[in-house]
């Protein structure tokens, strides 16, 4: 037994699981509204209690099957699980066995015999009481009369199945609207809507609206029923008889507050297609006997103008309908190397042949034309004009002649078809054995249809030449194999009850030219509506969308979270946040401080109106509300313990984020390495940031119900109450927030640049989120930037602050006018005036108090970083006099210089085992954007490298030779002192520069290439060069000549010198560039414009001279 067929045991016995679960699912529904006096109502509880007992069977073989064949430590586990289950499945199978054993007692009290006049006898339909009184006489047995019943509806929906009489009215297809097509297979049941959230699920199960006060809401608006769930009535006049299966009260169970709480898998996997209460009696059920006598009548004649269509629902265990798809291979006329694995549906009652648009796409087939077309939509009866795009392109299978096809372009053919099992039919039926089939499927799977051919081009495919036998299905020749149509019989298909609904659809599209002004009003009106096929133009970007909606609403900005616009439905995950609430409070209990820190933090923002209650007794919209889990994130050092808020908006609830339903929106940041580069250039450097950026952006009204979260009233109560938090700003943790922040700065910026286009750009140059990182050549020119920074970002409520410079000078000038206006807010707070918005942050003066109150070494407090320092660089906070981060680097602002230390990166590696997992760790937790350590860091890649062609796995000890070069590597770099870098490029340079330009240079081994940038500075007394940056890469793993290295390395060195170039250009007045290479055969090829090389050669060297 190979570890595929183990696999696909499992994936079998699996399969019959999640039937049985579907089935378990709709018994606990049936009998809820379980009625002895129905026959209808008996007979599906008996033909679930029959399947169910045949599920027990064949889990069993399937159970004893994989204990044969698992590994004997996994034997114990696989019988616990297989123990659970059918523990499970046997509980409703005792449940359905009582509710029988009850209609059998009250038949003996009340006598074996039904007469036609009896209470159950009545609940039966005339036409059916005339069927069993002629089959049974006047009087009869309950069971006999079930018996009669069940024949009797078998053979109707039989016969309709097989019927060919066209039905005066379709009945109730369960087609989901996003499918349309020419032919489709569902084979499921008719899924329930749900009362609250209007999607295809039972209201009992519902993870949209989890919240049962929600949901009273939800019916309280509609004037629902809280028992039964229907409108006009309420609970008192409601005639129903259905009572809570959770408590036993009289209410629908899905408004339940004792529903046992289940965990976020079980609610993934209990989602089953049933509802929760009877259907309303003035609405008949299309199964009833009634409605299928009304569609088969011979009064309903059809007029020769109508479409022709069939409707017919069959209800059996195990059918199956098999419909004529094929694969092939797909491809563009003139590139048959770009073929792509399709499949393909033959529907000789299309008039036209389609193609997927992602199909269409993917093989970047060129439009020919653009066609109108008179198309008749499916369940519609008016017609409409839809301009479709045509394509050609070309289908076939190895070993046959490809066909050319001409084909509309639509988003979507039809629904995935499932049950297409032709294995399973070929092996059943001895006239279909020797066939080969252009389509071998075990039919587990569904199968998505990306190509239809209609009748326009039908024949081309198929031979004509056809296999039929006494049952089964059709076998028809085409040029891609065998095709199947028609219905497999009961036994070759599995045992599970399944009702497919089999629709005949004929597309009419009009072949003629259509006449001027057919509906032109409507039809013009459609044209630019119709966004399923592609004709619309493009939608605004995520920016464009930004820029309208944005306001400014008591004296800040506010902004609406950027939607995806076809995202999913985003469920309440109230039951999830709850659980891990409770796990995060029980943590926080155990270091008191720390929960009052976390409370404090809360309470801070709830006086800031940072945060709000939410008030609960409001009806909110259908998938507008969520709940953000959040943590603390702990940092420890020698003197205080710094706490910061995470909220988790990538926690998913049955597969769905808030972070997967929205935008992260364009970057609008700078390149880190261009801001550093820029940084460099300044002879006075500053840096700051701003503070609190993200809780200085308000959120709009609409979407903060999405950004609720849970917490307490009182810590200090011994069971507190939880409350609803929502936040009114925008937060730290969803993933569109940078977008919403740097696109709210660079729009109040924005506002500014007809007054001062110099410095906005300079700005905006500058900053990276909320961190600014600028300079100028002067003290004056520096301090002049920073008042106008100040202000203009105070006018849009965001306070600039944490200034550090290289001069003294500047920081007693910004430092002067801190102060002047730190005592302009005071007295402005002591009046009680609204505050200014350059006040200073009040966690430093709550850090502080508590380390007042409890010393150093047990303070706690708030951190307080911007958004960039948490993000950006490694190791542990900066504490030494005078240095600072920039952008993730360690800056000395006395010595001004860039700072490198390894000793942290020494100590990791030494104390972790060397396997793959930990080098890969210990190697990227080295930061530097700028190159300064690319002669250390290209022989960590390099080590990467040989571990990854050995196929060493993560966690498996390394081999000898791996072992030696590693602490070799480790001890070389513990030999390492501080390294220090002038951050300055004119550093020493005391005259005035004449001129500046930029030298690069590259070289490539065997093992890797790299390039490096210099920045040449010529004065009237001599010529000083700095260092600029630098990159290196690995060697590919395919093994390439020498020269070919070297190519890559003029590459990326044209790459880099092009970026510095516009990196710098706004700041130094830059001369000619000039790139080095030490092979003339490199250089023979980037500078022989008169030459074609071999297209690995020609593709660097077009790019090489386009740079420069």
């Amino acid at each position: 037994m190979t570890e595929e067929e183990l696999k696909r045991k499992i994936r079998v016995r699996g399969g019959h699981q999640a039937s049985a679960k579907r089935i378990i699912a709709a018994a606990e529904e049936s009998l809820q509204v379980f009625d002895p006096n129905n026959p209808e109502t008996v007979i599906k509880v008996k033909q679930q209690l029959t399947t169910l007992k045949e599920k027990m069977k064949t889990l069993s073989v399937h159970d004893e099957e994989l204990l044969s064949l698992v590994k004997e430590e996994e034997i114990e586990n696989e019988i616990e699980q297989a123990d659970i289950f059918k523990e499970r499945l046997q509980h409703s199978i005792v449940s359905i066995e009582m509710a029988l054993e009850k209609i059998a007692n009250e038949t003996l009290a009340h006598g074996s015999t039904v007469s036609g006049t009896s209470p159950s006898s009545s609940n039966l339909p005339q036409a059916m009481r005339v069927i069993v009184t002629k089959a049974l006489g006047s009087t009869w047995t309950l069971d006999k009369m079930l018996d009669t019943v069940k024949s009797e509806l078998e053979a109707r929906e039989r016969a309709n199945m097989l019927s060919s009489k066209p039905a005066s009215k379709p009945p109730y297809s369960p087609h989901p609207r996003g499918y349309s097509s020419a032919a489709a297979l569902l084979n499921n049941g008719t899924p329930p809507t749900c009362t609250y959230c209007k999607n295809t699920h039972p209201s009992v199960h519902c993870n949209v609206v989890t919240n049962p006060n929600a949901r009273k809401q939800i019916l309280q608006k509609e004037g629902r029923c809280y028992i039964c769930l229907r409108k006009n009535h309420v609970s008192r006049g409601c005639t129903s008889s259905l009572k809570c299966y959770h408590c036993g009260k009289r209410h629908h169970a899905s408004i339940c507050n004792a529903r046992p709480s289940r965990n976020e898998n079980e609610k993934e996997t209990h989602n089953v297609d049933h509802e929760g209460t009877k259907p309303p009696k003035d609405q008949k059920s299309n199964d009833t006997p009634d409605n299928k006598k009304t569609n088969n009548t011979p009064d309903n004649k059809q007029t020769p103008h109508e479409e022709r269509k069939s409707h017919s629902l069959y209800i059996e265990n195990g059918t199956s309908i098999l419909l004529q798809t094929a694969q092939a291979e797909a491809y563009k006329s003139d590139a048959p190397e770009t073929s792509i694995p399709v499949r393909v549906i033959l529907d000789s009652g299309s008039q036209r042949s389609y193609i997927t648009t992602e199909l269409r796409d993917k093989l970047n087939l060129p439009t020919l034309k653009s066609e109108p077309l008179m198309i008749k939509t499916f369940n519609s009866e008016r017609e409409s004009v839809q301009v479709c795009d045509v394509v050609q392109l070309c289908i076939g299978k190895e070993g046959s002649l490809a066909v050319n096809l001409n084909a509309y372009c639509v988003p979507t053919i039809c629904s995935p078809l499932v049950n297409q099992n032709t294995r399973v039919s070929q092996s059943q039926y001895d006239h279909l054995a020797s066939l080969k089939l252009a389509d071998e499927t075990s039919g587990i799977e569904a199968a998505t249809i990306e190509i239809l051919v209609g009748s326009d081009q039908y024949w081309q495919l198929v031979t004509g030449e056809v296999v039929k036998g006494e049952s089964g299905p059709t076998a028809m020749n085409t040029k891609l194999g065998w095709v199947l149509s028609g219905p497999i019989e009961r036994s070759t298909v599995s045992h599970q009850p399944v009702t497919n609904l089999a629709c005949t659809h004929v597309l009419k599209c009009a072949a003629n030219p259509l006449k001027d002004g057919v509906g032109l009003d409507n039809e013009i009106k459609k044209f630019w509506e119709l966004e399923a096929l592609g004709i619309q133009p493009e939608e605004a970007s995520v920016y464009e969308d930004f820029t309208n909606t944005i306001s400014r609403k008591d004296g800040r900005y506010e902004v609406q979270l950027p939607w995806k616009h076809s995202h999913p439905v985003l469920p309440d995950n109230y039951k999830a946040s709850l659980q891990r609430f409770h796990s995060l409070y029980n943590r926080l209990k155990q270091t008191p401080r720390i929960l009052e820190e976390y409370d404090n933090v809360i309470k801070d923002q709830l006086q800031k109106e940072i945060v709000e209650r939410v008030n609960e007794s409001e009806a909110c919209e259908i998938g507008k509300v969520h709940y953000l889990p959040h943590h603390a994130v702990i940092r420890r050092d020698k003197e205080t313990t710094c706490l910061r808020v995470v909220y988790d908006a990538s926690s998913k609830s049955n597969g769905i984020s808030l972070n997967s339903c929205l935008y992260t929106g364009p970057s609008l940041s700078q390149n880190i390495l261009d801001i550093l580069i820029r940084f460099r250039s300044f002879k006075v450097a500053m840096i700051s940031d701003i503070e609190e950026t993200f809780l200085m952006v308000s959120i709009a009204e609409v979407d903060r119900n999405v950004l609720r979260f849970l917490w307490v009233d009182d810590i200090s109560k011994e069971k507190p109450e939880i409350i609803i938090l929502r936040f009114t700003r925008v937060v730290f943790g969803v993933s569109s927030s940078p977008f919403l922040l740097n696109a709210t700065i660079a729009h109040h910026i924005g506002q500014y640049e007809i007054v001062d286009p110099t410095f906005i750009e300079r700005f905006l140059e500058n900053i990276y989120v909320d961190d600014l990182s600028a300079g100028g050549a002067s003290v004056s020119d520096t301090y002049e930037f920073y008042v106008k920074s100040k202000l203009i970002l105070a006018e849009g409520g965001f306070n600039l602050r944490k200034f550090m410079s290289n001069s003294k000078e500047l920081m007693n000038k910004i430092d002067a006018n801190e102060s002047r206006l730190q005592i302009t807010t005071d007295s402005t707070n002591n009046s009680n005036d609204t505050a200014s918005v350059m006040s200073t942050s009040s966690d430093q003066a709550s850090s502080n108090e508590l380390v007042n109150a409890e010393g150093p070494m047990n303070a706690v407090g708030l951190e307080d970083e911007s958004y960039t320092k948490t993000k950006l660089g490694s190791g542990k906070p900066i504490f030494n006099q005078g240095e600072q981060k920039v952008l993730g680097l360690r800056w000395n602002t006395s010595t001004d210089c860039f700072l490198f230390d390894l000793k942290s990166l020494v100590e990791n590696a030494k104390n972790c085992e060397p396997t793959k997992r930990n080098i890969v760790s210990v190697v990227s937790s080295i930061y530097d954007p700028v190159g300064f350590l690319s002669p250390i860091t290209i022989r960590l890649k390099i080590l990467l490298q040989e571990l990854h062609e050995r196929k060493i796995s993560w966690d498996e000890p390394l081999d000898v030779t791996s072992k030696s070069a590693w602490f070799k590597l480790v001890g070389e770099l513990e030999k390492v002192e501080q390294m220090v870098f002038p951050r300055c490029f004119v550093v020493g340079v005391e005259e005035e520069v004449m001129s500046y330009s930029l030298h690069g240079f590259c070289d490539a081994s065997v093992k890797a290439y790299a390039a490096v940038i210099y920045l040449k500075m010529e004065t009237l007394h001599g010529v000083y060069v700095s260092f600029v940056t630098s990159k290196s890469r690995v060697s590919p793993l395919e093994r390439q000549l020498i020269p070919h290295l070297e190519l890559l390395s003029a590459l990326i060195l044209a790459r880099l010198i092009d970026n510095v170039e516009r990196a710098l250009k706004s700041v130094i007045n830059l001369g000619p560039l000039t790139c080095w290479t030490d092979l003339k055969v490199s250089l023979y090829w980037i500078t022989q414009l008169d030459k074609e090389w071999k297209q690995f050669i020609q593709n660097r060297v077009i790019e090489i001279r386009k740079l420069k």
